[in-house]
Parts: C-alpha cells; sequence; structure tokens
C-alpha cells in the first residue's frame, strides 16, 4: 500500500508540471498582432509554426538592453519580431526605442510589431532603451519574440491584354503643326483628327499628355484651361454609327493646369464601342469653351484589342499575407514546377509578345508558393 501510494505522489506532480509548462506555451500562441492592416492570430498553427522569445527582467530607464534571437526554424520562412512588456506603471507613459535588426519606436502600452520579412537564417540583435518624461523608475520586464510564419496562399494572377499604335501618322491638321511627334494647337480654330482607327468592335481607350498656355471659359473659376478631345464612330463603310453608350459621337474636357505637362491622360470615349463599331475616329479642338491655344499633345497612343504586330500582357499579382518574390513567363500551356528552372522575369508588370498562342504566367510568394495563370493571343499578323 504504501508503494502505491508514494508512486501516485510522484505521478501526480509530473503530470501537473507537463500541463503547466503546455499552457504557458498556449498563451503565447493565442497572442494578437496586427501588421499590415490585418491581424494575425498566433494560435494558426498552419502559418504560425514557431514562436520563442528571451526576457529581460528589472528593466530600467534610460540603459540599453540587447536581446539576441536565433533562429529555430526549419523552413525558409519570413519572422515578425514583436514585443510585451509588464510593470506596475502606466506603460503608455514609457516610450521604447528599438535599434539593430528591428528599428522602431513607440510606447509600451500595447504588443508592437517591430519588424516585418526578417531574415530566417540570420542570428538577429537588437538593443532596446526606454524613456519617459513623466516617470523616473521603472522595473518590470519586456519579452521579444519571433514567429515563423509560412505563407501556404499564392498569389491570386489577374492577366490582360493591350496593343496601340502611337503617333499622329496620317492625321488630318487644320490650322495646326506636328513637329518632333507633338501636336501643336496655335489659333482659335484649330482641329487635328486621326485616321480611322479599327478598333473592330473592341473596348479601346486613348492616352496622351497635354499642355496649354491660356485658361479656358470652362475651367475659368479655377483657372486652368483644357483640351476639348473628341471621339466619333463608324461602320465597315466608314459610316457614322452609333455605338453602345447610344451616341454616334462623344466629347470630354479635359483639365490641364497651365504652362506645364499634364501626363498620362486617358479616355475611352464613354465606352463607345459596340458591334456596330469597326472603325473610331479622334479629334483635339481648340477655339471653343473648353479649350483655347496654344495647346499641345505628345505620347499619343490609341489602345485596344485590333490586329497589330505586337500585344502587351499586364500582370497583377496580389498576395494578402506576405509579398510576391517572382514573376515569370514562358510560351505554351506551362506547369509551376516548369518554372522552377524555366521562365523569364516579368518587370514592371509588363511583358510584350509578338507571336500568337498560349502564354503561361507564374508568380511565387516569399515562402515558395506559387501558381500560374494562362492567356490567349490571336490577333498578331
Amino acid at each position: 500500500m504504501n508503494t502505491k501510494n508514494v508512486n501516485k505522489l510522484v505521478i501526480v506532480p509530473l503530470v501537473f508540471i507537463l500541463v503547466l509548462t503546455l499552457s504557458i506555451t498556449y498563451a503565447l500562441f493565442t497572442k494578437e498582432v496586427n501588421t499590415n492592416n490585418r491581424k494575425i492570430t498566433l494560435s494558426s498553427v498552419d502559418k504560425y509554426i514557431g514562436i520563442y522569445g528571451t526576457n529581460k527582467n528589472n528593466i530600467e530607464l534610460n540603459k540599453d538592453y540587447t536581446f539576441t534571437i536565433e533562429n529555430r526554424g526549419t523552413t525558409d520562412a519570413a519572422y515578425q519580431l514583436y514585443l510585451e512588456a509588464e510593470g506596475n506603471i502606466d506603460l503608455s507613459k514609457i516610450t521604447y526605442t528599438i535599434s539593430g535588426d528591428a528599428t522602431k519606436t513607440g510606447t509600451l502600452s500595447d504588443t508592437y510589431l517591430l519588424r516585418d520579412n526578417l531574415n530566417c537564417e540570420q542570428i538577429h540583435t537588437i538593443t532596446i532603451r526606454l524613456t519617459s518624461t513623466e516617470i523616473t523608475t521603472y522595473i518590470g520586464s519586456i519579452k521579444v519574440s519571433m514567429i515563423n510564419i509560412l505563407d501556404k496562399t499564392p498569389p491570386v494572377l489577374t492577366l490582360s491584354k493591350d496593343t496601340y499604335v502611337e503617333g499622329f501618322n496620317n492625321w488630318v491638321l487644320s490650322n495646326a503643326t506636328i513637329s518632333s511627334n507633338i501636336l501643336t494647337l496655335s489659333s482659335n480654330s484649330s482641329t487635328a483628327h486621326s485616321e480611322y482607327y479599327n478598333a473592330n468592335g473592341e473596348p479601346w481607350y486613348i492616352t496622351f499628355d497635354a499642355y496649354t498656355t491660356a485658361k479656358s471659359e470652362y475651367f475659368s473659376n479655377i483657372g486652368k484651361g483644357g483640351i476639348h478631345v473628341t471621339s466619333s464612330y463608324y461602320n465597315a463603310s466608314k459610316e457614322n454609327v452609333k455605338s453602345n453608350n447610344d451616341y454616334s459621337g462623344n466629347g470630354r474636357a479635359e483639365e490641364l493646369t497651365l504652362n506645364t505637362w499634364v501626363n498620362n491622360l486617358k479616355w475611352n470615349g464613354y465606352a463607345g464601342h459596340g458591334p456596330n463599331v469597326k472603325y473610331v475616329l479622334v479629334s483635339f479642338h481648340t477655339g471653343d469653351t473648353y479649350s483655347m491655344p496654344i495647346t499641345k499633345i505628345r505620347n499619343f497612343r490609341f489602345h485596344g484589342q485590333f490586329p497589330n504586330s505586337f500585344f502587351d500582357i499586364m500582370v497583377d499579382a496580389k498576395d494578402s499575407d506576405s509579398s510576391v518574390k517572382s514573376i515569370k513567363y514562358a510560351s505554351g500551356n506551362q506547369t509551376i514546377e516548369y518554372f522552377k528552372n524555366n521562365g523569364q522575369a516579368v518587370n514592371n508588370n509588363v511583358f510584350r509578345v509578338s507571336s500568337n498562342g498560349t502564354y503561361t504566367v507564374y508568380a511565387e510568394n516569399r515562402d515558395g508558393y506559387a501558381t500560374v495563370s494562362t492567356i490567349e493571343i490571336t490577333k498578331i499578323q
């Protein structure tokens, strides 16, 4: 009987100690941190696969305390660093300053993210100094912890395509000139209209830069000028027809600050396209309510889905939890595995192709999780 009683006494404390240790660990995992406008719940073990920290007790004001955190993770993931503090005074009256691998300032009234995306393969050293203009003594503790974050959700890919013709080739001018690819409307009756652009029933838009030296009546209350741009629509026989917006032509006055180039203006004729619209004609005018001379246009482009010698493929890659590390493309229908050792880098989120066919785009987040998407090009001639 005595032997059995001794065994029970030995077993019970061991179980109690184990449960206590686990509960402390779990308390850390259920911390919540706000970063990048999203709420992180550390108990989400799918993404937060490791947490550990180091304590310093009896922290004093106006002294440096150095923390060294060593990588204990097993994956090539990013780390996020956060700070906790305890004390028997108002922590919001104490300011911390972080230096070293993480740099930030703040107060101790809450848990703060110190830095995002620390390299998990390095040993990180940071120095913390506490100061206060209202408190002379602080006796408490601070904890610095590192979370190994694995973002398993691949980026979201959206692809679009666009081609264009540029410049003022075959434009018809009235009291206007073209020099160094700049169109100048210099009189009260200047007009310039384009050739017939083959919109082929598809959506289109124009982009251009504009410059004016004169206020217009339309924008006189704000002391600015403008440029009057119009579009008109034609069928295959070049007869004027109505577009999907129920107009055979549209106009717009673009607001311009005086004596400076206003860049990358964009207009689509209020969605002036549709099956009836084979051709679009674009015009610029001065000498009316909307625009006065001298007005200039440069970098004109007519964009659409019409047959052309090239297409630009625009890539929109988003990753809500981390960041996009790599974007590539290749011709043909390719798999994620293909891009591990193949593919061409996409710069500035766009690439140009000059052959019809299928193109595959690959996007990978910082933790190596990737996705692919395809787009078909058929109008290159």
